[in-house]
């Protein structure tokens, strides 16, 4: 099948600014982003599923990403592309990277905890962060559930609140394999 194509930049800001208006805070300025294009996770594969949109978005040959559950089959990290512990997802991204996906320049890849100042200072335009969360109803916004929905989304972009009088709020927007809909936190 062919690859997932992404959205214009308008459509996709379009599609951002409609997600923002359910979050609380108005008005918002998306300051940074990056049009990653969605795909449909096929079975338990969100964490594959995110790492496929990510790499693709940063050039990697598509032929080469299919071959992504190989390579976490070969390493024992999967059976059927479900990825229970992300340093395993990014093992499986540095393997590729370094063998089968051919990207068009190096990659670092790390696993970090997810903190304040990394959300409010990272750049989708040149970073990408796959997230794992609890999966909530609906389309897909994290809940904390212990664990009982895991799945896995790329972060996408950052907007910030225009309020004047309060501190400045962030929303980091996300792409997930099981809805087209971005989510946002």
């Amino acid at each position: 099948s062919a690859p997932p194509t992404a959205k214009s930049d308008e459509a996709f800001l379009a599609h951002v600014a409609d997600e923002l208006q359910g979050v609380a805070r108005t008005p918002w300025f998306v300051d940074c982003y990056r049009n990653v294009a969605w795909e449909r996770q096929i079975g338990p594969s969100c964490g594959l599923a995110a790492l496929r949109m990510a790499l693709r978005s940063f050039g990697a040959d598509e032929e080469r990403l299919d071959g992504l559950l190989g390579v976490a089959r070969g390493m024992g990290a999967s059976s059927d592309g479900e990825m229970f512990d992300i340093a395993h997802l990014a093992d499986v991204a540095r393997t590729a990277t370094s063998t089968t996906v051919q990207l068009p320049f190096l990659v670092d890849i790390s696993v970090e905890s997810v903190t304040p100042a990394l959300l409010t200072s990272f750049d989708p335009a040149s970073t990408l962060i796959l997230f794992p969360y609890d999966k909530g109803s609906g389309p897909g916004r994290p809940e904390l559930r212990k664990g009982l929905s895991a799945h896995y989304c790329v972060f996408v972009a950052r907007a910030r609140s225009k309020d004047d009088d309060e501190a400045a709020a962030t929303a980091i927007l996300a792409v997930h394999g099981a809805s087209s809909r971005l989510i946002g936190a």
